[in-house]
């Protein structure tokens, strides 16, 4: 019996389950099945355990309630950003910027477990936006998972031009124990120098 969910599809949680109907009630599978919900990194809490786990030991009914946590993050700072920039002086200049960074998170997305994010930063100096889609898990292949990233970056590290780079990626990952993460990587990347004294 699964309650709690509110945004999360029904499917997505049941292809975590090491309980299935029949099968005799396994404490390890429980533990299995709880902490595979707790990877998708979408619940705040989740809990398990037999309905009236003292009554005849026929069948039972087992309770699993979880909790969704929070869909959306949003982090953002202000600052100001020095920065020695290479010169015709040995030891440099000194340049200062008003720096703004925005991170937004969506976390769930469609209610498969998958996540978006954007961060941002705005300065003078250096500025750049960067995005990141990931689905951890595969429908039918529970141990692998993409990563799609791409990036822009603006930033003037001497004084004599500004660098801009332009990056896509794209990274299949597979785990191969809880310790051990396989990674191949594919990455177009694109670097220019502009304004060039």
């Amino acid at each position: 019996l699964l309650s709690g969910l509110e945004f999360t599809k029904r499917g997505i949680v049941t292809r975590q389950f090491d309980i299935h109907a029949g099968d005799p009630l396994s404490q390890a599978a429980m533990l299995d099945t709880q902490r595979k919900l707790y990877d998708l990194g979408v619940f705040n809490e989740v809990e398990i355990a037999p309905q009236n786990p003292q009554g005849p030991p026929g069948g039972k009914n087992v309770l699993v309630s979880v909790e969704e946590t929070r869909r959306w993050t949003l982090g953002y700072g202000f600052g100001v950003d020095v920065q020695r920039l290479g010169s015709n002086q040995p030891q440099g200049t000194f340049k200062a910027s008003p720096r703004l960074s925005l991170d937004l998170t969506r976390l769930n997305v469609g209610g498969r477990a998958q996540t978006f994010t954007l961060r941002g930063r705005l300065s003078t100096l250096d500025t750049g936006a960067s995005l990141s889609y990931l689905i951890p898990h595969l429908p039918t292949r529970h141990d692998l998972g993409i990563r799609f990233n791409a990036l822009t970056d603006r930033s003037q590290e001497v004084s004599t031009f500004t660098s801009r780079r332009q990056e896509v990626a794209v990274n299949l990952e597979k785990r191969w124990s809880p310790t051990t993460l396989f990674v191949v990587r594919y990455s177009y990347r694109k670097v220019q120098a502009l304004n060039i004294a």
